[in-house]
């Protein structure tokens, strides 16, 4: 792999190239490349030329991110799809939704073919649109009958089915519902019978909904069978009349659950430990209120993580790519060297052929 070119900028910068793992994910095979650096300035080095050196040796585009996935949201207010920042959330324009998507829609990405989909209230039921990132379109594939309205959470199933939920406008309302990937009217599974509803999403690890009350100010796992609430979270977010609300939930595709939040006019992202029930703060949005979330996996052919070690008996740990770390030229700084003995290594996904 690489042939000369990959040896050249191996002796210059003296890194190396580990055994590559073969993992398959979302129907893609990819290569797992572990490079090793000594020291932390070597591993600066490269981060200064990881465009040109990747492009040569992996055929590909490297881009620098904390996890393995990319977080989008839609703004409530203006109707435009957005990227959001992992590390400072900030927020990218992808594209003016030719629709008033108001407050009551479902908003999720399907792992069976690889786009987004937005639910919103339309005539005769609930309008599934897939959005298509690359041409910046939204096409209706179907309409949801079944519901008595519109649906505020949306999770799909690896094959392309879904869980969604729907609130009332009472309290005590709200019905989960199942949907069959070629289906198109949805089978009711039954109440939480928990306040208000406003978002939620479909865990195929767990084999769970998760669920937020803005009214409670918690999160809940809800049974796939009946609706009955399995787990509560140890925190609450304002409840009642307070100054935010727990408004939508994300399962990413490496498994960790993201909860969206208001909190004086701005939005905020939390990161739920399902050991604890609790959750810490991930990012804030300050330019509106209110989003719907929803993460992808990344593309093949990207950075996708950084490890360390501090000693020489091969244990890494992960150290989390922060904010703090990527200098305002792009480049990546990890800090001094707290041991002699420590250790950095870059994990770099490629395709395979």
């Amino acid at each position: 792999m690489g042939g000369k070119g990959f040896e050249s900028h191996r002796s210059v910068l003296n890194w190396q190239l580990a055994n590559p793992q073969l993992i398959k994910k979302d129907k893609q095979q990819s290569i797992i490349f572990l490079l090793v650096f000594s020291s932390v300035g070597e591993l600066t080095d490269f981060m200064k030329i990881t465009v040109p050196i990747v492009a040569v040796l992996f055929i590909c585009q490297a881009s620098l991110i904390a996890a393995d996935w990319k977080l989008f949201g839609i703004n409530e207010s203006t109707d435009e799809l957005v990227e959001i920042n992992q590390f400072t959330g900030t927020t990218t324009a992808i594209m003016k939704l030719p629709l008033d998507v108001g407050g009551g829609i479902g908003f999720d990405y399907n792992p069976e073919d690889g786009h987004l989909y937005i639910a919103v209230p339309t005539t005769g039921g609930v309008g599934l649109y897939q959005v298509n990132l690359e041409l910046k379109t939204l096409t209706k594939t179907k309409t949801i009958a079944g519901t008595g309205g519109s649906l505020q959470s949306i999770g799909f199933t690896p094959v392309g089915g879904l869980y969604a939920y729907g609130e009332r406008t009472a309290f005590n309302q709200g019905t989960l519902y199942s949907l069959p990937p070629n289906g198109s009217v949805a089978t009711a599974i039954g109440s939480s019978k928990t306040p208000s509803i406003l978002g939620g999403d479909f865990d195929q690890s767990r084999g769970v909904f998760w669920a937020t009350d803005e009214w409670n100010g918690k999160v809940y796992q809800l049974s796939i069978s009946d609706s009955s609430v399995l787990w509560t979270s140890r925190d609450t977010w304002y409840p009642g009349n307070g100054a935010g609300d727990l408004l939508d939930m994300d399962v990413t595709p490496d498994g960790e659950v993201l909860v969206g939040a208001t909190e004086s006019g701005k939005f905020v992202v939390l990161l739920l430990d399902p050991s604890t029930g609790g959750w810490s703060r991930l990012i804030t949005i300050n330019e509106a209120p209110e989003f719907r979330i929803a993460s992808m996996p990344l593309a093949t052919n990207a950075i996708i993580a950084l490890e360390k070690t501090s000693n020489l008996s091969g244990q890494w740990e992960f150290a989390p790519i922060t904010a703090d770390m990527i200098t305002p030229a792009g480049e990546l700084n990890v800090g001094p060297m707290t041991n002699p003995n420590e250790f950095y290594r870059l994990k770099i996904r490629t395709e395979v052929e």
